[in-house]
C-alpha cells in the first residue's frame, strides 16, 4: 500500500510513529547543533573553514521501522457461486478458440410400426428428424496494474501485489463465470451477445430453461417461511421438481442449488411428532433428487435445478489464463492481463422439452 496522508490520519499505530520520528528528527537537530558549534570552534583554531553538516530534513520511510506480518488478511467473501461452477466445470465441451457458437442436434424417433399376419401390405418408411440448436461463446477478460514503486515498497516486506491481484483476477473470473451462467452473457450496453440468433440469457432468464413460478400466480409457497410444516415444504417443493420430471419428461437426477435462507429452514426437523430426519434430508429421498447444495448466489425464496449430467454445461474454448505484459522501462507498471473464451449451454429435445429448472417469485 502506499503510506500516504489519509492513511497516516486514520491510523493511530502512524500517529505514534509519527511522534517518534518527531522526537528523534528533534534530537537530531540538537546533536547537529553540538556537533557543528564543536566543529566551528576546532576548525577556527587551525585557521581553516569547516563544512558543516545539514540538519536531515526527509521523512524516515514509513516500512523503514515498521514490522509488517508476511500473512495478509484477504477480504471475507461470498463463495461467488463457485459450489455449481466446480460442479459444471468437469462436464465441460472443449472446442476450437476460433467458435462463435456451440451447436448441438436435436433429434426425433422413427415412429411408424405397423402389425399384420401376412407381411404383405407393404413397408412404411419413416426417417428421423434432425434440427440444430446452440448458444454463443464469447470472450471474457479483466487486467490488473500494480505502480512499480508500489510493487517495490511491497516486496521489501515479502508481498508480492501482482500475484495478489492475478488471484483477485482469477476470482474475478470465477464469479464472473456464476454471473453470466445465472443472467446470461451480455455486452458492455447491456444487450445479450447474439451470434447467428444464438443469445444465452442465464438461467434466470433462459426460454431453454423451465422457469417455474413461485408466487401467487404459480405455486404460491415460501420456502423461507419457518412456520411452514415439513409436510408442506415436501408438498411443493414436489411441484418443483415435477416441473422437470412430469411437464419435460425428464428421467435423469436433479442437483437443487438453494439460498440460505431456504437452508436455514429446512435444517429443521421434518416431523415434529416424532424423531424424524432433517427437512433436506427428507427431500433428499424424494425420487429424482440428487441432493442440494447452497449458494449465496441464490437469495430468499430462490433455488435452481440442474441435471446430473452433461445436458447443462459449460463450452470452454480457451480455459482462465494469465498473461503478464512485458516491462519497456524501469518505470513501467507491472500489468497482467487475465481471460478465457467460453460460453453455456443447456440443451432441450426437439420438442422442446427442458432439462434444467429455476424457480422464484414472479410479480
Amino acid at each position: 500500500m502506499f503510506f500516504t496522508n489519509e492513511y497516516l490520519e486514520r491510523s493511530a499505530v502512524a500517529k505514534q510513529q509519527a511522534k517518534l520520528v518527531q522526537f528523534n528528527r528533534e534530537q537530531n537537530y540538537l546533536s547537529d547543533l553540538v556537533h557543528n558549534e564543536m566543529t566551528g570552534k576546532l576548525a577556527e583554531a587551525h585557521g581553516i573553514q569547516a563544512k558543516q553538516l545539514s540538519i536531515n530534513e526527509g521523512f524516515i520511510p514509513q516500512d523503514v521501522y515498521k514490522d509488517f506480518d508476511k500473512d495478509i488478511v484477504t477480504e471475507s467473501l461470498t463463495d461467488r457461486g463457485m459450489p455449481f461452477v466446480a460442479r459444471l466445470m468437469p462436464r465441460a465441451k472443449a472446442v476450437s478458440i476460433g467458435k462463435l457458437t456451440s451447436n448441438y442436434a436435436q433429434s426425433s424417433e422413427i415412429g411408424v410400426v405397423q402389425t399384420s399376419l401376412s407381411g404383405q401390405q407393404g413397408v412404411l418408411a419413416d426417417a428421423i428428424e434432425h434440427q440444430y440448436d446452440g448458444f454463443p461463446i464469447a470472450v471474457h477478460d479483466t487486467a490488473t496494474d500494480v505502480n512499480w514503486r508500489q510493487f517495490a515498497s511491497a516486496s521489501s516486506e515479502g508481498y508480492d501485489l501482482l500475484r495478489e491481484n492475478v488471484q483477485s483476477s482469477v476470482r474475478a473470473m470465477g464469479e464472473h463465470a456464476a454471473d453470466t451462467f445465472l443472467d446470461g452473457m451480455v455486452d458492455k450496453d447491456g444487450k445479450y451477445i447474439n451470434v447467428d440468433n444464438r443469445t444465452w440469457k442465464g438461467i434466470r432468464n433462459e426460454t431453454h430453461v423451465e422457469q417455474v413460478n413461485l408466487g401467487a400466480a404459480g405455486i404460491n409457497f415460501d420456502f423461507t417461511d419457518d412456520t411452514q410444516t415439513g409436510e408442506n415444504i415436501k408438498k411443493a417443493f414436489l411441484e418443483v421438481r415435477n416441473a422437470l420430471r412430469v411437464d419435460n419428461n425428464f428421467t435423469g437426477d436433479i442437483f437443487f442449488t438453494i439460498s440460505v435462507e431456504i437452508e436455514t429452514v429446512w435444517e429443521a426437523r421434518f416431523s415434529a411428532q416424532y424423531d424424524s430426519r432433517t427437512i433436506q434430508q427428507e427431500l433428499t429421498g424424494m425420487a429424482g433428487v440428487a441432493g442440494f447444495e447452497m449458494s449465496r448466489k441464490m437469495t430468499g425464496n430462490e433455488m435452481m435445478g440442474l441435471p446430473n449430467d452433461d445436458s447443462v454445461r459449460p463450452v470452454v474454448a480457451m480455459p482462465i489464463s494469465t498473461i503478464i505484459l512485458p516491462r519497456r522501462m524501469y518505470s513501467d507498471n507491472y500489468r497482467a492481463v487475465t481471460s478465457s473464451v467460453m460460453g453455456w449451454e443447456a440443451k432441450n429435445d426437439i420438442q422442446g422439452r427442458k432439462t434444467a429448472l429455476y424457480a422464484s417469485v414472479v410479480a
